[in-house]
């Protein structure tokens, strides 16, 4: 097995590219068996934001027809996958729900801005169940006040959106809680919802 440093993974995608473009056919040895990437995050703010400095604006000021167009190019990508990273951060949420109050965004409902946009262009979405507390507290996944939250948002996005081809399944954003194996709290907050 190959182990890819990021210059060895360069290095083949430039060789891998130039062979592709050549006349003749690659030989059998340059071929590779990488598979494309066919999914990405999806946000419509993110929750780190010093990182999110320049974009978190700048996806606050899309109307529902530039979120159309960021579907589509991702599905001329190849992107048929997107993960919704939350439904609700910073104790706002995405979405008309009296959990929280409304994110001031230029796209009144940007959720159904952009499953519209992915019925339209065949990308699936698996939609979040999270922010319902602090996001980066630990202590999320069992705290009964946001647990509570939690269970009332996935039965509002479900009602509101769930009749939308492109509503693919479910993301639990508290998936890092391996060390070295999944924590109890953790199986019963999935098990929950």
């Amino acid at each position: 097995m190959t182990v890819f440093t990021r210059r060895r993974f360069i290095a083949a995608a430039v060789c891998g590219g130039a062979l592709a473009s050549s006349a003749g056919a690659a030989p059998a040895a340059a071929k590779t068996h990488l598979k494309p990437i066919r999914g990405s995050w999806f946000e419509f703010q993110h929750h780190n934001q010093a990182e999110g400095v320049y974009w978190n604006p700048a996806c606050a000021g899309f109307s529902a027809r530039q979120w159309d167009a960021k579907i589509k190019e991702m599905a001329d990508l190849g992107l048929e996958y997107h993960v919704l990273m939350c439904s609700a951060l910073f104790f706002k949420a995405f979405y008309d729900t009296d959990i929280f109050p409304k994110f001031e965004l230029a796209c009144p409902d940007p959720i159904e801005a952009v499953l519209s946009a992915a019925d339209k262009y065949g990308v699936k979405f698996f939609m979040a169940g999270g922010f319902y507390g602090k996001w980066d507290d630990g202590g999320i996944v069992s705290d009964p006040e946001a647990a509570k939250k939690r269970l009332q948002a996935i039965e509002e996005l479900t009602a509101k959106y769930g009749d939308h081809r492109s509503f693919h399944g479910w993301y639990w954003p508290n998936e890092a809680f391996i060390n070295p194996y999944y924590q109890e709290e953790f199986i019963t907050y999935v098990n929950q919802c």
